[in-house]
Order: structure tokens, then C-alpha cells, then sequence
């Protein structure tokens, strides 16, 4: 006698889902929630950013709604996310300027620097800065940042933006032995299309409360796509 088909068992879903829809990790921010339409790509940033620190291992506060992730365990500190949009010039504009070469990597730092700016200018209602929030204070501050100004921007990697937060660039040479040397050039300003910013933002008093940058160009849809099902 055939044995009697069994009922497939029902798939579960996997153990990190249910850690991110738990209501002790619940976003406070309901931005997040609504993934898809306007702030898709920094929804998405932000959810690399949760996923890495649970892969690592760290353990969040997610009682706040700013900064984006409050990190308690193994070194308590405090992460904001931002990134560069795209322009808003009309259809069919470059945003370039008549006259002005399109170096992108110009173009890529002072897209950074801009979105850098906008966190460390921000005031919240009650007129603090991230790092004056009570919550916040005394710990290290981080602003975590990814490119998708134009499409370009993801293939930069650290070397423009080092150049920009330490204000000093590398240049190679050989000697006469044929060994390579970096010899190190400092940068004052940083321009694209008649605009300008000044080199070296660690070194800056504005920078003061920044304790790091941490940069990715990967940190996209398409990354989720490769390993996963969103």
C-alpha cells in the first residue's frame, strides 16, 4: 500500500526576521518601516547597518529615534547613517556646469563632505546636536555614510574621501633604485563646479564630536539580492 502524501511542512521564516520585527528591536524611527518610495536607498543603508552589527555580534538600544543605532555591547557608541543624493537639476541637466570637466572624483568628495554636514548641522526640536542628546552624550560619535548622489558614485572606494576627512593626498614616485615612494602632499580645498570645500574635516573645531567615518559602497538592494530574499 502507497503511503499517503504528507503535507509539506510550512516554511519558517528565518531567526534574524523575527529579531528585526521583535518589539525589542522595533525601529523607533517609522521612516524605517516604510521601506519602499522616497528614502529607499537610505531605508536600505540603514537596514546593511542593523544587519552587520547583528552578523558582528553587537548589542543595540533601540529605545531612541535618534541616532540610528545606539550600540551598547562590546564598546558602547552611537551611529548615525546619512548619504548623498542625487541633484535636484531639472531632467535632462548633467548638474555640471558650462566649462567645468566632470571629474567625479571632485564631484564624490564634495557630495561627502556635503552630507557629512548636514548631520553635524542638525539640531533636533529640542535645539541639540546628536552627540548633546542625553542618551547620546559621552559616548563615541560615528557617522556612517554611502554615495548614490549620481551613478557613479558606488564605484569610489576610501581613497577620495580619506583625502577629504585627513586633508592630505599620496603621491608615488620611484627612485632611482626603481623602489616606490609615497610621499605626502597636503590639500586645502576640495572643488567641483565652482564650489568648494575646505580639506581635512577631522582637523576642523566643527569636527570635534566626530569620532569616526565609516564608509561602504556596497551597502545597496543589489547586495541583499545576492544573498537573500528581501
Amino acid at each position: 500500500m502507497d503511503k499517503p502524501d504528507r503535507p509539506a511542512a510550512p516554511r519558517r521564516p528565518h531567526p534574524d526576521i523575527k529579531i528585526m520585527t521583535s518589539p525589542r528591536q522595533a525601529h523607533q524611527d517609522r521612516r524605517w518601516i516604510r521601506v519602499q518610495g522616497p528614502g529607499f536607498d537610505a531605508r536600505i543603508w540603514e537596514l546593511a547597518l542593523f544587519a552587520y552589527s547583528q552578523e558582528v555580534g553587537l548589542q543595540l538600544s533601540r529605545t531612541s529615534k535618534a541616532p540610528d543605532l545606539i550600540v551598547n555591547r562590546p564598546i558602547p557608541f552611537a551611529i548615525e547613517a546619512t548619504m548623498s543624493n542625487p541633484s535636484q537639476n531639472p531632467p535632462g541637466s548633467t548638474g555640471v556646469e558650462e566649462g567645468v570637466d566632470a571629474d567625479i572624483s571632485a564631484k564624490f568628495v564634495l557630495q561627502m563632505g556635503k552630507a557629512i554636514r548636514r548631520k553635524h548641522t542638525k539640531r533636533g526640536a529640542d535645539g541639540r546636536a546628536y552627540w548633546d542628546q542625553p542618551h547620546v552624550m559621552g559616548l563615541p560619535f560615528v557617522i556612517a555614510l554611502q554615495a548614490f548622489h549620481d551613478g557613479e558614485s558606488l564605484t569610489h572606494g576610501t581613497g577620495p574621501l580619506a583625502s577629504y576627512l585627513y586633508g592630505r593626498i599620496d603621491e608615488a614616485e620611484h627612485d632611482s633604485a626603481g623602489r616606490l615612494h609615497l610621499r605626502p602632499q597636503a590639500v586645502s580645498q576640495h572643488t567641483f563646479a565652482g564650489k568648494g570645500i575646505p580639506s581635512g574635516l577631522f582637523s576642523q573645531p566643527e569636527a570635534a564630536h566626530l569620532s569616526a567615518v565609516f564608509f561602504s559602497n556596497s551597502g545597496t538592494i543589489a547586495l541583499f539580492n545576492r544573498i537573500a530574499t528581501l
